[in-house]
Parts: C-alpha cells; structure tokens; sequence
C-alpha cells in the first residue's frame, strides 16, 4: 500500500531547480562534457572582459577619489565588485557587473554636469547619512555593552538571565509542584 505524501511536500523544489540553467554541473546530476566545456566557455568569455571591467573600475575609483560622492548603493555594488572580481565570479554575474559599471558611469556623467550647490548638497546630504550610521552604530556598541555587563553579573552570582518560555516555566512548576507534593506525602503515613 502506498501512501501519499504529505501536501507540503507537492510544493516543495529541488536544488537543480533554483540553480541557473546555464551552468547544470553544479548540482551534480548532470556533469557531463558538454556542461564542462559550457562553464569553461563561459570563464574564458568573462577572463576576456576581465582586463576592460579592470580598467572601467580604476576610473571609477579615480573619480571617486577625485572627489565624485557616488549614492551608498552605488559605491556598494562598486566596492563588491572589485573585491570579487575573477574570471570565475564574472562568467557567473557578467550582466550584473555591467548593469554595475554602466550604472555607476551613469552617476558620474550626471555629476560631473551639476552645479557646485547640487554637489555640495548632495555632500551635505552624504555626511548626514554617515553621521547617522555612526551613531546607530555606537547606539548598538553602547547596548551591546550594557548586555554584556548584565550577563556578566548574573553568571557571576550564578544565575541563568536567560528568558524561558512559558511552557518551559509551566512545566518547572508542574515538576516542582509534585515534587512539594511528593515529599508532603512521605510523612503522612506516619501520622495514620
């Protein structure tokens, strides 16, 4: 007799079905020549375009340094994408990295025709925005601190802070409250 599965395991997907069809090997089932060949097809294309992102990305760095204030997004994407760039990483993301420089080059372009009050408010509104992530940082080092002091006492005395849920706390009483039980009951024979 077979039984049937449960319902949520009709919904379920397989790891091949989330990897990009452009590389099979990765999920094992399906290494074959021809995907070997496919995937290193596509690291010798990306290598090709190594040199010109390589390039592309020194400009925008020089920019940068030059005095361009590039958005938060931009400079993020930008500074991922020299961290990771390799052969291997642009066959896998080559339009993402493009859509990435062509972006940013985009930015640049728009900055370089506005006027001094736009890009100094755009400088202004820049250092606001760090001002704000350093003190949303140091709010979290000073919490961070706090809790590290009020663990450190009660470990100290030997006490657990940890919150327990409320089934766990009901089922310490329900033990404890037997246990006060069992051990009323113990004497009560003594007195019949």
């Amino acid at each position: 007799m077979k039984i049937a599965p449960p319902p949520y395991q009709r919904h379920l997907k397989k790891l091949s079905e989330f990897i990009e069809p452009t590389f099979p090997a990765q999920n094992g089932d399906d290494c074959t020549p021809e995907s070997v060949q496919r995937l290193a097809g596509a690291r010798d294309k990306a290598a090709e375009h190594l040199p010109a992102i390589r390039q592309r990305i020194d400009a925008l760095y020089d920019a940068l340094d030059g005095g361009w204030c590039a958005p938060r997004v931009i400079e993020n994407q930008l500074g991922h994408l020299h961290r990771a760039l390799s052969p291997y990483h642009l066959s896998r993301y080559l339009k993402n990295a493009l859509a990435t420089l062509t972006e940013a080059e985009a930015d640049l372009a728009s900055w370089q025709q506005m006027t001094e009050s736009q890009q100094s408010e755009r400088w202004a509104e820049h250092e606001r925005d760090e001002a704000e992530r350093a003190e949303r940082r140091q709010k979290a080092a000073e919490i961070s601190k706090q809790q590290d002091a009020f663990y450190s006492a009660f470990f100290a005395m030997g006490i657990s802070p940890i919150p327990m849920s409320a089934e766990v706390i009901a089922e310490s009483a329900r033990a404890l409250n037997d246990a006060e039980r069992q051990i009323s009951n113990m004497g009560n024979h003594l007195y019949e």
